[in-house]
């Protein structure tokens, strides 16, 4: 019993290291380009057209400044041309879907950083969805709440 417990602890202290959480990976599934390894780590997203907003977290209720890549940005650089929606999934299997349109029309950002370091688990890292224009006054913004999902896990392409 004491060996699985010193396991367990030792895993999950493992997991949740705020160290090298550059190195850190996502899986990328279903209709991924051919080119594109099954794993992502999250220091790679930095390499592509990296953006920070400031906003005002609705979880957090503070001003925040996110990093990281735009979801359509993300789409054509990983995902083959005819991926119409992609879900996305996070460590307690919570599941987003998101459709073409969604990212076409609105601008949602695959955020690896927050204040300036990799968001760690702690601070609902290593990958996370938000919405950086997000406004409380605009119903189509509340409508979106549902969608802000951390601690991303994997991303599959449909």
């Amino acid at each position: 019993m004491l060996k699985f417990l010193l396991c367990t602890f030792l895993f999950t202290t493992l997991l949740f290291s705020s160290s090298n959480i550059e190195n850190k990976t996502i899986k990328l599934l279903g209709f991924k380009k051919d080119s594109i390894s099954k794993r992502l780590k999250i220091r790679d997203l930095t390499n592509l057209s990296y953006k920070e907003f400031k906003i005002k977290d609705p979880y957090l209720k503070k001003d925040v400044v996110y990093g990281g890549v735009l979801l359509n940005k993300f789409i054509d650089a990983y995902a083959k041309t005819n991926v119409s929606k992609v879900i996305i999934t996070a460590i307690d299997d919570y599941q987003i879907t998101l459709y073409k349109k969604d990212w076409k029309n609105n601008t949602i950002l695959l955020a690896s950083k927050i204040d300036g370091h990799y968001s760690s688990y702690q601070e609902r890292g290593p990958l996370r969805v938000i919405y950086p224009d997000y406004d409380s006054s605009l119903e189509k913004y509340n409508k979106n709440l549902v969608n802000w999902i951390w601690m991303i896990k994997s991303i599959e392409f449909k």
